[in-house]
């Protein structure tokens, strides 16, 4: 949805809190958890052979709503 092939982001990259109050599992807790991790970025991935980089925060407003709008629908098709 947002990253290139290139990268690689794992489920546990975007499922790993930031905040000791968000380690819970509840669905809107999780949600939260990998819209911000989506969102603010600051989270690590592989970039090959012993290279790790950090993603970066979306800071465009139009790409701020097509992610949100994405990841929205997603969750929605998974709970009906």
């Amino acid at each position: 949805m947002k990253w290139k092939d290139t990268a690689v982001v794992t489920p546990s990259d975007l499922l790993t809190p930031k905040r000791e109050e968000d380690k819970k599992d509840d669905l809107w807790t999780v949600y939260n958890v990998i819209q911000e991790n989506i969102m603010k970025g600051g989270v690590t991935v592989n970039a090959g052979f012993k290279r790790f980089k950090h993603t970066r925060s979306i800071r465009n407003i139009s790409e701020n709503i097509r992610v949100n709008t994405k990841l929205w629908e997603i969750v929605e098709s998974k709970i009906k």
